[in-house]
């Protein structure tokens, strides 16, 4: 491998912290208790699988769904909507690593030339840069607002590729959903399915974009990139 390409939110970067945890602490209020993951796993999974689209309103429509999921009616899931984005709009900046991340990115940095290829917007990975130091340290970003295309279109790995200057055949890419499998596989690169916190909801989903290698977490990722040297 040339080069290796990590996604950011699922893979690199805890997704709960941004996304997950503002909603779920949202339908806490309103239901008066901590709710199941099973309870909103449905609609949790269409937004997970939805990342990265440019509507804004797909979201908001599946966090509407997630209320009536759990059968709140229309003025609760009002208020839970209300809540939800504005508990997001607190939380959307704020990056912290996963467990073993550092780790596999200082093996990359130190081994290959690396990307980072996400759906988040350009200020919100500067905000990143800011949070965790060694993202500094990565010589291409490719972010939403540097495509016309998002992710499962391959153009956002074509770009990094380019600037990286090597070819989307001799790379690695490293993402937690399927639209991150699928627009590797479609730009020609290897594929690693990084399953991550969620792997209940999401797993199968991945695991039918037919990724190279799957792994549950940095501790069997680190072993899968120690064997590429």
């Amino acid at each position: 491998m040339k080069a290796i390409l990590f996604d950011l939110d699922g893979t690199l970067a805890r997704m709960d912290v941004r996304l997950v945890e503002p909603i779920a602490q949202a339908l806490e209020v309103e239901l008066g208790r901590r709710p199941e993951d099973e309870a909103v796993g449905e609609p949790l999974r269409e937004l997970l699988g939805n990342i990265g689209a440019k509507s804004k309103f797909k979201v908001l429509k599946i966090v509407w769904s997630i209320g009536v999921s759990v059968n709140l009616n229309f003025f609760k899931n009002v208020r839970f909507l209300a809540r939800a984005i504005r508990n997001y709009n607190r939380s959307k900046y704020t990056f912290e690593l996963i467990d073993g991340a550092e780790k596999n990115i200082r093996w990359a940095l130190d081994n290959t030339k690396v990307a980072v290829v996400t759906s988040a917007s350009r200020k919100a990975v500067n905000s990143a840069m800011e949070q965790i130091p060694i993202l500094r340290e990565i010589e291409v970003v490719v972010t939403d607002d540097d495509v016309d295309r998002p992710k499962p279109d391959p153009q956002p790995i074509h770009i990094a590729c380019e600037k990286l200057g090597v070819d989307a055949k001799d790379t690695l890419y490293i993402g937690d959903l399927t639209v991150d499998v699928i627009s590797g596989r479609v730009a020609g690169c290897k594929t690693i399915a990084f399953l991550g916190q969620y792997a209940k909801f999401t797993e199968s989903l991945i695991l039918e974009q037919n990724p190279d290698i799957v792994v549950s977490d940095h501790e069997e990722l680190s072993k899968v990139l120690s064997d590429l040297r």
